[in-house]
């Protein structure tokens, strides 16, 4: 899989957790990673939340995560892209930078 192909994959996997916690918000963090704990690893659970807060997607107060997103007609997967350009792996809106290129923190 090329760099293009894994960081499409990434926005993906971002995507549908921003889906995830839209359908069920608010919910408990906890509840979310339980439903996804097969797949990825808490780190990579964390960053995803960390990606959707800095995009103003979700927010998060005493581990309940809320939906807030879809302003102005943004979806996330356009919100993801917009703050992804010229094929750059990191999500803009912070001092740190999350790293998308492996969304399943090397777990394949």
């Amino acid at each position: 899989m090329n760099e293009v192909e894994r960081q499409g994959k990434a926005m993906e996997v971002v995507a549908a957790v921003g889906r995830l916690i839209k359908d069920s918000s608010p919910v408990p963090s906890g509840h979310v990673y339980a439903q996804l704990c097969g797949a990825l690893s808490l780190d990579t659970y964390q960053s995803i939340i960390t990606i959707l807060k800095r995009c103003g997607f979700v927010k998060e107060e005493n581990y309940l995560l809320t939906w807030i997103g879809d302003r102005d007609g943004k979806t996330v997967e356009s919100g993801l892209s917009n703050n992804n350009d010229e094929g750059s792996s990191h999500v803009a809106g912070g001092d740190e930078q999350e790293d998308l290129s492996d969304p399943l923190g090397g777990e394949g």
